[in-house]
């Protein structure tokens, strides 16, 4: 591929058809429909689906679209054709997360898309009645577990593990809790509000055991609580990835953690539309890199499929 062939696919993937491609290239559309159908016919593989609706990437067209963004080539310093982050994106998504554990997950990638599309407005709230999203009136609602509804699109993410970790001298010099029930005679480093800690603490199948009141140590995200173990200020539930890349901290408790599979669904007849696909992605990307380094490298970003 030569650097009108990335132009071509990032253009007809941010701005969702030919004609806007060619537009914002400066080529007239049968020339960008002919290069994509030579790209097509040299791989064998469909880059686009094309419909009254316009073009929407197929799973190898987006991952080739995302490839060509991130490699740093003149490409990517094109500005008007790059994907999706000068993609004309304004409107209103909303996204359900079915805790606030999982909404705390969420909302950096959350952030982030907004600063990018300032026109773009991002509703976060948590928990949501399965039966609500059957309506059609929810863009994208994040869960754990299946709704068993018709007409939705699933997208799922690699599994995200927690677990509970502390600086090894903490731990030389505090003893390392054998039992779940010793936890309460360490400090507890948990983030986020009450809602996020009651909810991280059920998750870990801690709530029986710990409330919001032996928290020790509340840090404002999860960065900070990181910061706060990796100083020696007591135990914090991590995401096991985020934990690993620190240096000197020890698992505890290896027993007690929390597996996060999480799905992203969205009714059918919304998830064509250009800008809850690109909010869609963008949380599934954002997922991805939190997920356990022990889960498959790779996924599908859009393994769509109808829940029966």
């Amino acid at each position: 591929m030569d650097r009108t062939d990335y132009e071509i696919v990032l253009a007809v993937a941010g701005l969702g058809s030919v004609p806007a491609a060619a537009r914002a290239l400066g080529l007239d559309a049968p020339t960008v429909r002919q290069r994509l159908d030579w790209l097509e016919s040299r791989d064998g593989v469909a880059l686009f689906s094309h419909g009254p609706q316009g073009s929407s990437p197929t799973p190898v067209g987006l991952r080739l679209a995302m490839l060509a963004q991130s490699i740093r080539t003149p490409v990517e310093a094109a500005g008007p054709v790059s994907w999706p982050a000068t993609a004309a994106l304004a409107g209103r998504v909303r996204v359900i997360a079915d805790s606030a554990m999982t909404a705390a997950l969420l909302q950096p990638a959350i952030s982030a898309l907004v600063g990018v599309h300032d026109k773009l407005r991002i509703d976060l709230a948590v928990a949501i009645r399965a039966q609500d999203l059957d309506s059609g009136e929810l863009e994208i609602v994040v869960r754990g577990s299946e709704t068993g509804l018709r007409f939705v699109d699933t997208r799922e993410a690699l599994p995200i593990t927690l677990g509970l970790y502390a600086r090894r001298d903490y731990l030389e010099a505090c003893g390392a809790p054998a039992m779940v029930n010793a936890l309460r005679g360490h400090s507890l480093i948990v983030h986020g509000s009450d809602e996020v800690v009651r909810s991280t603490l059920a998750a870990l199948g801690l709530d029986g055991d710990l409330n919001v009141s032996d928290v020790a140590v509340r840090t404002p995200n999860a960065m900070g609580a990181l910061q706060a173990v990796e100083a020696g200020q007591g135990i914090g539930p991590l995401r096991v990835g985020q934990a690993e890349e620190a240096e000197g901290l020890d698992r505890v408790l290896p027993s007690v953690k929390a597996t996060l599979n999480l799905r992203l669904v969205t009714p059918r007849h919304l998830a064509g539309l250009t800008h809850v696909r690109i909010v869609c992605e963008a949380l599934c990307r954002s997922l991805q890199s939190m997920a356990d380094p022990g889960s498959a490298a790779t996924i599908e970003t859009t393994p769509e499929r109808r829940v029966a």
